[in-house]
């Protein structure tokens, strides 16, 4: 579930995108997976479903790096995009694995887009094909 005040627009970078509509200071809890609120679903579940489901999912969710699980965000952050120079990003645990939340990783500025690492979605690749984004 988004943390902060934000609004979807057009992006450059894929269509639609998430926009901050306020100032946020780096380091700001950002978005957190939220049960209850998220959908979560093991990918094993994800293959039972009808082809329109499965892609609907595969579309707008994303696979968690640290369990596997699909993530489907019931608000705007199914709508963020990926870039190779993201302004949030995940904290790891002491461990290194991954923590179900976002950071910012500077301030952000109102009306900037906020974007994360394609290496945060294990099915990135076949989201964006081979050639990363450039931005």
């Amino acid at each position: 579930m988004m943390l902060v005040k934000n609004y979807m627009d057009r992006s450059p970078i894929h269509g639609q995108g998430v926009f901050a509509a306020e100032w946020i200071a780096k380091g700001t809890r950002v978005w957190e997976v939220t049960p209850g609120f998220d959908l979560l679903m093991p990918k094993a579940t994800l293959q039972l479903l009808p082809d329109i489901q499965r892609d609907f999912m595969a579309h707008f969710g994303y696979v968690e790096c640290a369990t596997g699980q699909l993530v489907l965000c019931m608000d705007h952050a199914r709508f963020m995009n990926f870039s190779a120079r993201p302004n949030v990003a995940r904290p790891t645990d002491w461990h290194g694995d991954p923590l179900d939340l976002q950071l910012a990783l500077r301030d952000i500025e109102p009306g900037e887009e906020l974007l994360f690492a394609v290496t945060e979605d294990l099915d990135a690749e076949l989201k964006i094909g081979s050639q990363l984004y450039r931005t």
